[in-house]
């Protein structure tokens, strides 16, 4: 699954500019901001952490038809408590992702389907003396989206929306603490909406 997903990034990170070259004459650029919900697989990430807000900024491009390259950034923030002594522990992630999507175009509401590949830093700050207090990791998953625009006017748009991230990382390192060899299951559900204008 690793080497998959490190030769589709490879692949994408070679393709994109040629998506965006002015030979293609793109007819339309999608940029929207987004707000989710993000609902973690693990349930042992889900036991330490409470509330998880996922805000975000993704550009889609017209490319080909209803072929449309996308790129995003967005910022992830969890706090919540340790299993056992209830120390404060707040996690935080800043995803990039580049992909394609797939547009079904209707009348005023525009269905979607994408693929992509994500790059992701999480930190991990705790509370308790028991375990690492700061913990940074870079990891490279896989993303699979679903959902739909639904234009209220002519050029301005709602996007309602269903992502899911596969994504994990080692924090693996040179300590006797706990968290030394723990390996993160970060991935997860991602529901909301987000509003963008085409242009």
């Amino acid at each position: 699954m690793k080497n998959f997903i490190r030769k589709t990034l490879a692949i994408e990170v070679a393709l994109f500019p040629f998506f965006f070259s002015p030979q293609l004459q793109a007819r339309e650029i999608l940029p929207t901001f987004r707000a989710a919900y993000y609902y973690p697989t693990d349930h042992r990430f889900r036991d330490i952490y409470s509330t998880f807000g996922l805000y975000s900024v993704e550009t889609s491009v017209q490319a080909w038809k209803a072929l449309y390259p996308w790129a995003s950034a967005g910022f992830l923030y969890a706090s919540g408590s340790s299993i056992g002594e209830n120390d404060s522990t707040r996690f935080y992630m800043i995803p990039i992702g580049i992909g394609l999507k797939y547009f079904f175009k209707t009348n005023r509401v525009f269905p979607y389907l994408g693929l992509g590949a994500v790059v992701a830093y999480a930190h991990i700050n705790n509370d308790s003396i028991f375990v690492t207090r700061n913990q940074a990791r870079w990891g490279v998953g896989g993303i699979a989206k679903t959902g739909f625009l639904a234009y209220v006017i002519q050029s301005l748009f709602f996007d309602f929306f269903l992502d899911y991230t596969y994504l994990k990382m080692s924090f693996s390192h040179a300590s006797s603490k706990p968290t030394a060899n723990r390996k993160g299951d970060l991935s997860g559900l991602s529901i909301g909406g987000g509003i963008g204008y085409r242009f």
